[in-house]
């Protein structure tokens, strides 16, 4: 993860572009203008990102993987495990990361899926909540490919 966010390997070679990625986020709209906010302020997002979506996705991934590992408080500031790796939230309003891998049939590491939740100052429940939406919109995006 340290290489990506060096720029030493690129997000693009970890991703099978037939399956596409997964993303999901859940966060609180902090400054009350994210069209996407419901009308409590929560933001969920989910896709299957795919072409020029997924160009976009990795590329943004690859900036905030990039800013961490220049600005980080934490060591170490990633975590893996069980195939899946992750970041905390680095301040408030800050979404930790999750990023889960599985291997293809020749072995290698694919990124498949990626999750952020806002953390900071956030409940226990409502990390529960995010957990739990991530996950169901996951299992639902997990059976389509990309066209």
């Amino acid at each position: 993860m340290t290489r990506l966010g060096r720029g030493a390997l690129r997000l693009d070679a970890l991703v099978d572009r037939r399956r596409g990625l997964a993303y999901a986020e859940y966060f609180t709209d902090a400054s009350g203008e994210d069209p996407r906010a419901d009308r409590n302020g929560l933001v969920r997002l989910a896709e299957l990102a795919c072409g020029d979506a997924l160009v976009r996705r990795l590329a943004a991934l690859e900036q905030d993987l990039r800013r961490r590992v220049q600005d980080s408080q934490y060591d170490p500031l990633f975590t893996c495990n069980a195939g899946a790796c992750t970041h905390p939230a680095e301040m408030e309003f800050d979404l930790r990361g999750r990023y889960t891998f599985e291997r293809d049939a020749s072995g290698r590491a694919v990124l498949v899926s990626v999750v952020r939740i806002e953390g900071g100052a956030m409940t226990n429940a409502f990390d529960r909540a995010g957990e739990r939406w991530t996950a169901s919109r996951l299992r639902s995006l997990a059976s389509q490919g990309c066209p």
